[in-house]
């Protein structure tokens, strides 16, 4: 199954194959390295918009091209706070064997990024520059598609109240994750349960993993954390996921306010490197 946006001035053989459960599609027809036209560049955001997923395959790609591919987007920013600076000011690396690297061992259960923050990424981007020979799979959940699904009694009970997410990892998480935990790192922000994206009037679930979202307003914490169970439980129970199998020259980019995801587990013994763009949402 295919389709074509040939018919829109300017894009030449761009075109999208879809990938997941509504969600998710391959970009065909277009090299990253090369610099897109208007009507090619509007092009892609329209599937971003409508897919959420974008995956581009066979792609070699300097950062410098990474970054600017990521600027049809929105706004390349380093926002984590990691033990190695990274090379340049708009790229890190997910990685096991780099210095920089961030993120890069174990399994990571869905999850939305810096969520703790008072305005979370827009988007995140990953090229694959080495991947181990299996596992380390990404698996990206449509919340959408999750908080439509949900018992009428649960989406009732959870719409407009406010959980708060917090950034305090203890000492081994921050050394496995290579980022620090001095004090000034330790942030929070409270955020609407069920968000509503103002492009496209799609809602989603803003809620983080049981270590970092663990308050409601308004409830005990027993209560919330039964009621934030019951919602992680829907998200991971869901089918609406579109696994992503790395190879390397793999480009994904995908919408971090309306999807949660997360890491397989891999073989740490191999080297496993991708090159992080992360992204703010474009000015208006």
């Amino acid at each position: 199954m295919s389709a074509s946006f040939s018919t829109m001035p300017g894009t030449g053989s761009l075109g999208f194959r879809p990938l997941g459960p509504g969600f998710a599609a391959e970009i065909t027809g277009f090299d990253v390295a090369a610099q897109a036209s208007a009507a090619t560049a509007e092009a892609l955001r329209a599937a971003y918009r409508q897919h959420q997923v974008l995956v581009l395959r066979g792609q070699v790609v300097s950062p410098e091209q990474q970054q600017r591919f990521g600027e049809i987007f929105g706004t390349t920013e380093i926002r984590e706070y990691n033990k190695v600076k990274p090379k340049d000011g708009y790229s890190s690396h997910v990685s096991n064997v780099l210095p920089d690297g961030v993120f890069g061992q174990g399994e990571l259960r869905l999850h939305m990024d810096q969520l703790f923050f008072p305005e979370p990424l827009a988007a995140l981007m990953l090229y694959a520059i080495e991947v181990p020979s299996e596992g380390g799979d990404t698996l990206f959940c449509d919340t959408s598609q999750v908080l439509a699904a949900m018992p009428a009694a649960l989406r009732d009970r959870i719409s407009g109240l406010t959980a708060r997410t917090g950034r305090h990892y203890d000492a081994e998480t921050a050394q496995r994750y290579n980022v620090s935990i001095a004090p000034e790192t330790i942030v929070h922000n409270d955020h609407k349960l069920v968000w509503r994206e103002p492009e496209t009037g799609r809602q989603a679930l803003w809620i983080g993993r049981r270590e970092l979202t663990r308050m409601v307003h308004g409830l005990a914490e027993d209560e919330a954390q039964a009621l934030l169970d019951q919602v992680r439980a829907c998200i991971n129970a869901s089918p609406a996921l579109y696994r992503h199998k790395w190879r390397p020259h793999d480009l994904v980019l995908w919408n971090n306010r309306t999807l949660q995801h997360a890491r397989e587990p891999f073989d740490n013994s191999q080297p496993r490197t991708l090159r992080r763009t992360a992204l703010m949402a474009r000015a208006a």
